[in-house]
């Protein structure tokens, strides 16, 4: 194998990142590569071996280097020190291989590639650090009394599900559970909390960015009915039945709400947001066990 063998698979790597619509020889080409992957890629680094010397003597300038110039890329965006150094690394092995490696694409194209993958890397860390911390807080105003469940947010388990995003329905093989949440009043709650505590709140459009391109989002449905509650307590309205008699109501508002996938939601924030009805059967069965005690031993050992 030669040179060429590094230029195809370059090529194919090249490609992957700046584009997504090949002509065909390109595609030709990528065929090709895949080829050369099936007997193995040891043979390139073979020969990408014989330069260890250069490596061993320019690596640590060019590392340098690549940081000086990634630095000046990125001067305007606020970027994790771990993200940048793990990908200048391969950028200054790049560097220091260009003179003697044969590949279609320069330096300065490789540059512009990792500044955009460094961008998008970090943006995703972000949404995914901010997306944690939004949960948290909503579990802990549950907990708090803050928010209700039917009132600021609904749980259904369904079979079928589709919203503005889903525009085909879906369909399931059990029961699934669908978190519809009524956003207004929990991002307000949410901005509250986070200047209580002394922490920077995500702005409301930010936030709604972020939510609306995380995973778990399943889109918006109109029309979700949720419970009225003012401090803790359920509103009702006195209605008229007839014959001058009249009684109190539960009300409830339609809203939009945002949809996600409520399992992925506790899988990936490890937060839980069903309120379970305490059956009593633990409280019931320390009261049997003291009616027992009193009992006569006979009348003990038969009663069920």
């Amino acid at each position: 194998m030669t040179t060429i063998d590094i230029a195809l698979f370059s090529r194919l790597v090249y490609l992957t990142f700046t584009k997504t619509e090949f002509s065909n020889e390109e595609k030709r080409a990528f065929d090709d590569c895949k080829s050369a992957r099936d007997m193995g890629l040891s043979h390139l680094t073979l020969q990408l071996l014989r330069h260890r010397g250069k490596m061993e003597t320019d690596f640590t300038a060019n590392y340098r280097q690549c940081m000086t110039d990634l630095n000046d890329c990125l001067s305007k965006e606020k970027i994790e020190d771990r993200i940048q150094r793990n990908w200048v690394i391969p950028l200054a092995a790049f560097r220091t291989m260009e003179a003697v490696i044969d590949v279609p694409f320069s330096y300065k194209e490789m540059l512009d590639i990792t500044v955009e993958g460094i961008i998008r890397q970090n943006q995703e860390c972000k949404s995914n650090n901010e997306l944690a911390n939004f949960w948290n807080v909503v579990s802990y105003l549950l907990q708090d009394g803050e928010i209700f469940n039917e009132a600021d947010y609904r749980i259904d388990y369904v079979k079928k599900f589709k919203s503005n995003v889903i525009k085909n329905e879906m369909e399931f093989v059990r029961p699934r559970p669908i978190l519809m949440m009524r956003k207004n009043r929990i991002f307000m709650l949410y901005k509250k909390f986070a200047k209580q505590v002394g922490d920077t709140a995500l702005p409301p459009e930010s936030l709604k960015f972020y939510l609306e391109n995380s995973k778990e989002y399943l889109g918006v449905k109109n029309s979700v009915r949720f419970k009225n509650i003012q401090n803790g307590v359920e509103i009702t309205k006195r209605v008229d039945i007839g014959e001058g008699r009249t009684e109190y109501r539960k009300t409830s508002t339609p809203e939009q709400a945002m949809c996600f996938d409520y399992e992925m939601i506790m899988d990936s924030y490890n937060i839980n947001l069903e309120i379970d009805t305490d059956s009593g059967d633990s409280d019931n069965e320390g009261i049997r066990d003291t009616k027992e005690e009193t009992l006569p031993p006979v009348q003990k050992k038969f009663s069920f």
